[in-house]
């Protein structure tokens, strides 16, 4: 499996919801490697992001209103550091290190507006002991590569103001290959629309080097969801990234309430008790019941997970024609459009998750922990 790398500007991860909304959608892309910019975190609130995270975490913190960079490798990834650069201006983390035994320098950017070189330059800086190293950046630029595609905007005076593109000068004088410029099969896609809406532009942006294009299988821009700023998603190729987690059994007992058959499951239980104890061991009763409710309710929750999995797809697939849309035929109605569907996106993802932030406030009861009080009351 290719190792999976994403960067996502989410403009802030103060809100509880919002954190579980992104959080809930990077996992869903399986990644290896994720870097969030604009994080909008403080050395105070930092844990907000970090709490229950075991593996390898770099951040960059400025203010609660601005900036921000967190890097959060998974446990699973084969990645030793031996050296780390952190801008204290919030601008950008560089990490050399042994990716799956090869020599990697991972950097991840947000180049605050108007844009400078100068991070790039830092990065440069900081290459300079280590030609051998093959090199991924990330993150938001707040430039395009060509003002010509990579911009778009209803405003016909801007519309008119091209000028060149600095960005792109750079990379042609140190070598960086815009990976999207080689992989993306020449269609125009953009990853950030305006405040306003009146503009939409492909400033989230991830280069290689030559010699690692190779090793590049793919590059994605996911639909816009929580932010304004759409994810990108590079699959490399380096070495086997597998997932070891066992899964074990665990049951929200919250389900027992929201289920249609409650009552019906709630004599079940009864029965099952009755029947089974004491003419067992109470621990094996206590297992096995667990497993005899998963059964009864597995098929009405994974129904309803399926419902609202199909919702959710619906809405992505209209905010993705609408966008599409806009692309093609820019107007103040299909502007309107596309502001209609994500905003009908990002009120569903929010809902979804205060609901799963609620689930968590739940006891569970599982085969290898405390019992949670709901079961035991339908019992007794």
């Amino acid at each position: 499996m290719p190792t999976r790398i994403v960067s996502w500007n989410v403009r802030g991860l103060g809100e509880r919801a919002k954190r579980q909304a992104i959080m809930d959608a990077i996992k869903r892309f399986l990644p290896a490697i994720i870097c969030i910019v604009e994080t909008h975190l403080t050395k105070e609130t930092l844990s907000r992001l970090t709490t229950g995270w075991q593996a390898q975490s770099y951040h960059s913190i400025f203010s609660s209103a601005s900036r921000g960079v967190s890097v959060l490798i998974h446990h699973s990834i084969d990645f030793v550091l031996v050296e780390s650069s952190i801008d204290e201006q919030s601008r950008f983390i560089f990490l050399y290190g042994r990716l799956y035994g090869q020599n990697y320098t991972l950097a991840f950017f947000y180049i605050p507006p108007p844009f400078s070189v100068y991070p790039l330059s830092q990065l440069l800086l900081f290459l300079e002991k280590r030609p051998e190293s093959q090199l991924v950046l990330m993150g938001d630029f707040n430039a395009v590569m060509d003002p010509k595609t990579d911009r778009l905007t209803l405003d016909a005076e801007t519309g008119r103001n091209i000028g060149s593109s600095p960005l792109r000068q750079f990379c042609l004088e140190v070598g960086l290959v815009d990976i999207w410029g080689h992989l993306g099969g020449g269609k125009r896609v953009y990853s950030c629309v305006s405040r306003g809406g009146r503009a939409m532009s492909r400033i989230d942006l991830a280069f290689t080097n030559e010699d690692n294009l190779k090793n590049i299988k793919r590059i994605r821009y996911r639909v816009r969801t929580i932010s304004d700023h759409a994810p990108v998603l590079i699959e490399v190729c380096i070495g086997e990234n597998k997932d070891n987690r066992v899964l074990g059994f665990k049951l929200n007992p919250y389900w027992l309430t929201i289920m249609d058959n409650y009552h019906s499951t709630k004599l079940l239980i009864s029965s099952f008790w009755e029947v089974n104890f004491p003419s067992a061991n109470i621990n094996s009763v206590w297992d096995a019941l667990k497993a005899y409710l998963r059964g009864v309710l597995i098929s009405d929750i994974t129904t309803r997970r399926r419902t609202f999995r199909e919702k959710e797809e619906e809405l992505v697939r209209m905010v993705a024609i609408s966008t599409e849309r806009f692309i093609k035929r820019p107007s103040d109605f299909n502007k309107e459009e596309m502001q209609k569907a994500s905003r009908s996106l990002g009120e569903y993802l929010l809902d979804k998750a205060n609901h799963r932030l609620f689930f968590k406030g739940q006891k569970y009861f599982s085969e290898s922990g405390r019992p949670g009080k709901l079961l035991a009351r339908i019992v007794s």
